[in-house]
């Protein structure tokens, strides 16, 4: 399936809490409890909350975060952003997922709904332009925090950033990217973080973490550092594969056909290697939810479910 669409963001409040909506997106409960166990993105996640938060920088600043897909971007750019003191020192803050494909139109509305809850009914049989005019309105003298995650093109950010006015009170964006040229096109001057592979006891870590024990019977410790070495430091394939093997019968022969199993998904394509890992929890997924799962692929990437539509 082609991915695309967006994520809603939202601020402390969700826009319209009497909607249910299930929201198909790469950031989930799951990542929400990575975050919490994130590993060894201190010095990154120190640099960008200084880039933020820097009161001698009274400019409008662009930083990004860039790196393979799995790497943890998303997870640390979440992390900065629901940290408290971003929501303390920010008047207003939104979060849009963009996407390989995306529409102008609903990343504006969604930035809009992020930053003033009341303006989604009245806007949305509104032209781009005007959706445009609106965003300048709701973010004028406010210092505001925009983090736009997984921008794949300067063509999207070009059509949304003539939106983000600079009163010089030091309102900040944040973009996470695969693409190093796109991070550099709109990032200001040396703002731009490279995200890093885990060395392999911080992978250790991390894998502990997940899997909820840090002490192991010497034999499964063993394979269990191999599986992890096996990952190349990739902390979207430990924390699946920690995940299935926390909730496997902890018997040798299983963990070792995990072992057999991890390069294999694990090595190639960049881009494509996320699909291969994330299939290693599809495919331990009992029949009746594969079924389930494969239902939610009729949707694009980030787009916003109503729950009636799923009956």
């Amino acid at each position: 399936m082609q991915q695309r669409g967006l994520l809603l963001g939202s601020t402390s409040s969700h826009p319209h809490p009497e909607r249910q909506n299930i929201t198909v997106s790469k950031f989930s409960k799951s990542a929400s409890k990575f975050d919490g166990r994130m590993v060894g993105c201190d010095e990154e996640f120190k640099t960008i909350m200084d880039q933020l938060t820097r009161q001698s920088a009274k400019q409008l600043q662009v930083s990004s975060i860039v790196g393979m897909g799995g790497i943890g971007k998303t997870t640390l750019a979440r992390k900065v952003y629901e940290g408290s003191s971003i929501t303390s020192h920010f008047d207003k803050r939104a979060w849009v997922t963009v996407s390989q494909e995306y529409n102008v139109e609903q990343m504006l509305q969604c930035l809009i709904d992020c930053v003033n809850a009341t303006s989604n009914d009245v806007l949305h049989e509104q032209r781009n332009d005007n959706f445009a005019e609106s965003l300048r309105k709701h973010l004028k003298e406010q210092r505001y925090l925009i983090v736009m995650d997984d921008i794949w093109s300067t063509t999207a950010w070009d059509s949304v950033q003539r939106c983000f006015p600079n009163d010089n009170n030091g309102t900040r964006t944040l973009l996470t990217s695969r693409l190093r040229e796109v991070a550099e096109y709109a990032s200001s001057g040396n703002s731009t973080i490279n995200m890093s592979f885990l060395d392999a006891n911080k992978s250790w870590n991390l894998f502990c973490n997940v899997f909820g024990q840090t002490e192991f019977l010497s034999v499964f410790e063993q394979i269990g550092r191999n599986i992890v070495k096996k990952c190349n430091g990739l902390p979207l394939a430990i924390f699946v594969i920690a995940s299935l093997l926390s909730k496997t019968e902890a018997a040798v022969e299983k963990w070792n056909n995990v072992v057999e199993n991890v390069s294999r998904y694990v090595i190639g394509d960049s881009n494509y290697a996320c699909s291969k890992i994330l299939y290693l929890s599809y495919n331990q997924l009992p029949h009746h939810l594969k079924a389930c799962f494969l239902y939610f692929g009729v949707f694009p990437e980030d787009y916003e479910i109503h729950v009636k539509k799923l009956g």
